[in-house]
């Protein structure tokens, strides 16, 4: 964050001088990749965050993830220890507000408000606290207004447990997000709902160190709308393949699919 004072936090690589630098390859990405690659790195370029060496003495490849919203991550040359940084730097800057009216995880900031009335003050003070520091939020990720949300999910009670040295005690609050994730893991995904009368298929399989099951029906009316689409796009690569097919006959017995 080149707004941010480094007398708040600052961090460090511990490198080691005696060791040689490692240049990785080029590695080549996949084509519908690279606009958004681009869209990134300049993106960064224009915040200071990277600038372009002609002359590298190490080399690191960057590792594009995609986010739940489509958009694409580049990972910094492995930055694993960054985030610890990023939460000690919110710590100092929201120190005073912290279990008051605000509640964050890294870079994840709620504003709370026990009074509907007192929230405009809250984000305000938050607003204040952010221009003073330089830092900057994304739009897309802000929502405001919000009546009720979860804020990490259900096994937030067990990241107390984290911390060296935390006690153990059970309680209610351990015991109810404890069974709330033994019935998420429980809960099969269904990919679609059983069609009363059609046999059920049970397939099975078993590795050394595995199992699996899979519980089926068989769908003809679906195998229809496959048979055709294929049919359709066969006779258009190559035409005359299927020339005594009776295509709105068999659209009609798929209408009601």
């Amino acid at each position: 964050m080149p707004g941010l004072n480094p007398k708040v936090a600052l961090h460090r690589l511990a490198v080691k001088m005696d060791l040689q630098p490692v240049k990785q390859g080029q590695r080549r990405f996949c084509p519908e990749l690279v606009p958004s690659i681009e869209v990134e790195i300049n993106r960064l370029i224009d915040a200071r965050f990277i600038r372009e060496v002609v002359h590298p003495t190490w080399l690191s490849n960057i590792v594009p993830v995609r986010k739940k919203n489509g958009q694409i991550r580049v990972i910094p040359f492995g930055l694993k220890n960054a985030g610890t940084t990023y939460q000690r730097a919110m710590q100092k800057i929201f120190d005073d507000m912290l279990h008051k009216n605000i509640k964050y995880y890294v870079d994840d900031l709620v504003v709370k408000s026990v009074k509907r009335k007192d929230h405009p003050k809250d984000l305000r003070a938050v607003f204040e606290r952010l221009r003073r520091y330089q830092l900057e939020m994304n739009p897309l990720k802000c929502a405001f207004g919000v009546t009720s949300g979860k804020f990490l999910g259900k096994c937030q009670p067990f990241s107390k447990l984290m911390k060296k040295g935390a006690p153990f005690t059970w309680d209610a609050a351990y015991s109810a997000a404890f069974q709330d994730i033994k019935s998420y893991l429980i809960s099969l995904p269904v990919l679609a709902a059983p069609i009363q009368g059609n046999p059920l298929i049970l397939y099975i399989t078993a590795q050394v160190q595995s199992v699996g099951a899979l519980l089926a029906q068989e769908n003809y009316e679906e195998k229809l709308c496959l048979a055709l689409i294929f049919a359709i796009k066969t006779e258009a690569l190559f035409p005359g393949s299927y020339g005594k097919l009776d295509l709105k006959s068999e659209s009609d017995q798929i209408r009601n699919v």
